[in-house]
């Protein structure tokens, strides 16, 4: 199947810039032209980046971004396939893949890499077998035919895809690998499997044994159900026994209450006697009577005497202290006119009222004098009638006391009669109660007694009740013991089992492995380098051979090459019997070398069943081929065109390619920073 390329649109690739760029592939020999880092390579690298997202050069995804834009690279190309029509878009920052067939869009899958081989079932093709049909450029490393053995090999299984014997033989590497994995598994499960088959088969004699010693607890519960019915005749009814504690209780109730009543009678007698005690030492001596009088009226009119002088003794006072304030008025106005004038407004002051003031002053004084005379009469009556007061005072007192005693002792004597009488009645009901006490304690011990008897054979039988619901817990646990070591040993038995069908099982996978790996192993061993890779070369050799010497042929050479499955070239030829390839001129070992280059492209066509239409050819002639060479070397390039009907690239920096009969002359220039495509 072709594939015909029709057109690419591109911008911010590499060294392109922002504006897009346009390529129309066309049929013949086209021409690209350019000095070294003009963007030559770089623009054809854009089929490789649409199609499979990465390039000839394995530059980096970030890379291939223009380095000044950062952005936006957006390349566009355009095929055809039988009568479909397809176009790829693929862009970064930001990223879009997008396929198109007559003009529809291919329904984006979940994941880029399902829509990466949705396009490589397109094209029929993967990255490496595509660019092993569309370009060459025999000058980026070393010649072929002058390769190392190592190297001549790792190139003739790239181009012939016999490759895939090596991937072929690594993973049946890891295949007999991961068996032996398993193996080693499966053996270590066996092996664990037999140790615990030999685990389980132990614990099961072990359980069985256990299982014969168990013992059994019947004969001796039937002993002590035996002797619990013995026993129980030998008890009170529960009636009676009822009753005798009913008994004990009430008579415990009427013992507690009669010693309580003991008690508290005990304690009023201890409280009575006590204060009788305390009246006799309270009750006074009689004395003898005084002489009675009416002393209280006396003092009476005496107080109110004393009162009335004390009144006025506070007025004389005041009429003391009224005058004396008034005086010092007086001598002060005296001594202020001593001088004869008036202080207030300077005139003289008349004799008669200096005589006048001086009169007023010794009234003052005589008045304040007679005063205090009086003061000291009324003081002295006064401190008399309080002498009489505080004797009389005395009297009352004293009268009073007498009476108070008396009272008193008759009193107190009346109380200790009084309550002598309630500590002798006190004393005849505390008897009474002590020998009620005595009596029903003594009866309230042989009930007890009797009742301690009983309770000791209740608790007998209690003990051997609780005896036998042990024993009947302990036939229990020994039949669960007993079941719980069945089922341990069924268990047991049913894991032995389980684990040898598992060991029969994993030894028949064990021997499955085997076999596959044995398969493997001869799948490893046919695909040596001596056995089908020897075979598919020496196979291709000739038709190598072939399809050199015709282009060889094409362009006149007088010589031949003979290859062997090895591609250790030897010349042949009119008179060369055995040359070799370093002996050729630069033009003849070019010539030799683009012949051998188109073969492997014819054959790796062929194997591949796609057919692109298009041929990069990149810096092939190169500046040490002479004009005659080169002319031969474009005369194959056209041929070859011509018999492919194919759209062929030549780039070159070499100016006089230029002139070559092109159908289509490119230059690339860097302008501004940036390459720029113009046609010539």
């Amino acid at each position: 199947m072709k594939l015909n390329f029709d057109s690419v649109k591109f911008r911010n690739f590499l060294s392109f810039g922002s504006k897009w760029e346009e390529l129309i592939f066309q049929e013949g020999v086209n021409v690209i032209l350019g000095k070294n880092g003009s963007g030559k390579s770089s623009c054809m690298e854009t089929i490789p980046f649409a199609l499979f997202g990465k390039t000839h050069k394995d530059i980096k995804k970030s890379e291939l971004i223009n380095w000044k834009n950062r952005k936006q690279l957006e390349v566009q190309l355009s095929f055809s396939k039988g009568d479909d029509k397809y176009k790829v878009l693929r862009a970064i920052k930001p990223d879009n893949f997008e396929i198109y067939k007559n003009d529809t869009l291919y329904e984006k899958l979940s994941h880029v890499r399902d829509y990466q081989t949705l396009l490589e079932d397109i094209i029929g093709t993967n990255f490496q077998t595509f660019m092993s049909l569309i370009h060459s450029n025999i000058n980026a490393s070393k010649p072929i035919l002058s390769m190392s053995k190592p190297d001549k090999r790792k190139f003739i299984e790239k181009v012939f895809g016999l490759s895939i014997y090596s991937k072929l033989i690594d993973k049946c590497n890891k295949k007999i690998a991961s068996i032996d994995n398993k193996v080693r598994d499966t053996e270590l499960i066996v092996s664990h499997n037999e140790m615990s088959i030999r685990d389980s088969n132990i614990s099961i004699s072990n359980f069985n044994n256990k299982l014969s010693n168990l013992g059994s607890s019947t004969i001796e519960l039937n002993e002590v159900n035996e002797e619990l019915v013995n026993r129980e005749f030998t008890i009170l009814l529960e009636d009676e026994y009822s009753k005798l504690k009913e008994s004990i209780d009430t008579i415990a109730i009427e013992l507690d209450d009669t010693e309580y009543k003991s008690s508290k009678f005990k304690t009023k007698k201890a409280v009575i006697g006590t204060k009788v005690k305390d009246l006799l030492k309270r009750i006074p001596d009689k004395v003898k009577s005084v002489s009675e009088g009416d002393y209280q009226e006396e003092y009476d009119t005496n107080d109110k005497e004393i009162k009335l002088y004390q009144l006025t003794l506070q007025t004389l006072d005041k009429m003391k202290a009224s005058y004396t304030g008034e005086l010092s008025g007086l001598k002060k106005r005296q001594k202020l006119l001593d001088t004869g004038k008036c202080p207030t407004c300077g005139q003289d002051v008349q004799e008669n009222l200096i005589t006048e003031l001086g009169d007023d002053i010794t009234a003052l004084e005589d008045n304040i004098k007679n005063t205090e005379l009086e003061y000291i009469a009324k003081d002295e009556t006064l401190s008399s009638l309080i002498s009489d007061g505080m004797e009389l005072s005395d009297k009352i007192e004293q009268l009073k006391t007498y009476k108070d005693s008396e009272v008193k002792r008759k009193l107190l004597t009346y109380d200790k009669n009084k309550w002598k009488k309630v500590f002798i009645k006190l004393s005849s009901y505390d008897k009474k109660l002590e020998d009620k006490r005595i009596k029903l304690s003594n009866k309230s011990s042989v009930l007890v007694e009797e009742y301690n008897d009983e309770n000791v054979k209740r608790k007998d039988i209690k003990e051997l009740e609780r005896k036998a619901m042990t024993l009947k817990e302990k036939i229990l646990l020994e039949e669960d013991t007993k079941k719980e070591f069945q089922s341990i040993i069924t268990t047991e038995v049913e894991k032995v089992k389980k684990w040898k069908q598992e060991n029969m099982r994993v030894n028949l996978n064990t021997g499955k492995l085997n076999d596959i790996k044995d398969y493997m192993s001869h799948i490893k061993f046919i695909c040596r380098d001596d056995q089908i890779k020897a075979y598919s070369i020496s196979s291709m050799v000739p038709t190598l051979m072939k399809y050199t010497n015709k282009y060889l042929g094409e362009i006149g050479h007088p010589f031949f090459i003979h290859i062997d499955t090895f591609l250790n070239p030897t010349i042949k030829g009119p008179g060369i019997s055995s040359g070799s390839y370093e002996n050729l001129s630069s033009g003849e070992s070019k010539s030799v070398d683009l012949s051998l280059q188109n073969a492997f492209l014819d054959i790796a066509r062929i194997q591949a069943g796609i057919y692109p239409d298009i041929s990069i050819l990149d810096e092939i002639l190169d500046s040490s081929i002479d004009s005659s060479s080169l002319a031969t070397l474009l005369q194959m390039v056209t041929n070859k065109q011509i018999e492919d009907k194919s759209k062929v690239y030549i780039i070159s920096h070499r100016e006089e390619v230029g002139d070559l009969d092109a159908v289509n002359t490119l230059l690339l220039e860097k302008i501004g920073g940036y390459s720029k495509i113009s046609h010539v």
